[in-house]
């Protein structure tokens, strides 16, 4: 138990850092997301040539037609729903930018954070935690945590978006089901995708889901 409570501790402190971190960095740089993204690169490419596991995770022999699944039920889900109120309200489309910016978030971003948190953070996890539950919590709780804004009191720590922790819960999930990182990887991407569908199809759902979504 004692164990446990002290698990759980550091991984809050550990988010609550990596918040910190980014939030600091996309103040203090321009062009943050670039930058950001090229560090995670490098580090996820440190783990993989010093980790066969983590190799292993990512082999295209684990890539099956399951992986999708996920991640097209998501797409589905939430373009059908979005289409329909649009069609309904008659809302305005308009085709957003495939910008380097959708580029980044909807495709590498998805796969560098993969392996990073549910790949290298969640083998840390099985090395010092013998319950699974809290391996798959823990990493959810600090993906959650590293995209918080973090207050400027100390005595006031914001809670992590639900969205985002719901994402990391279930990618996290996906891997431990699967043995590979490809499904948490295309649903990951597929979450991010969302945003944009919504833009597209009807703006309306990122107001009605706002506490889901990160906000800028």
């Amino acid at each position: 138990m004692a164990r446990t409570i002290i698990v759980f501790i550091g991984l809050i402190f550990a988010g609550y850092s990596l918040g910190l971190f980014y939030s600091w960095f996309s103040f203090a740089i321009a062009q943050p997301l670039i930058y950001l993204l090229v560090f995670h690169s490098f580090i996820s490419l440190t783990f993989l040539l010093t980790s066969a596991e983590l190799r292993e995770l990512l082999s295209f022999r684990r890539l099956t037609l399951s992986a999708f699944y996920p991640a097209l039920l998501l797409i589905g889900a939430v373009g059908g729903a979005a289409l329909l109120t649009g069609t309904l309200h008659q809302e305005h489309r308009y085709m957003p930018d495939i910008t380097k910016q959708f580029l980044l978030t909807v495709v590498c971003v998805p796969v560098v954070e993969e392996i990073l948190y549910r790949g290298a953070l969640i083998r840390l996890l099985q090395s010092i935690c013998t319950q699974t539950w809290m391996i798959l919590y823990g990493s959810a709780l600090v993906f959650a945590l590293a995209h918080t804004a973090p207050s400027m009191s100390p005595f006031a720590l914001p809670a992590p978006p639900l969205g985002v922790f719901l994402l990391g819960g279930s990618c996290a999930y996906l891997r431990w089901r699967s043995k590979s990182l490809w499904p948490a990887i295309f649903l990951h991407l597929a979450g991010n995708l969302t945003v944009y569908l919504f833009q597209y199809l009807d703006p309306r759902w990122l107001d009605w889901l706002s506490f889901l979504y990160l906000r800028s």
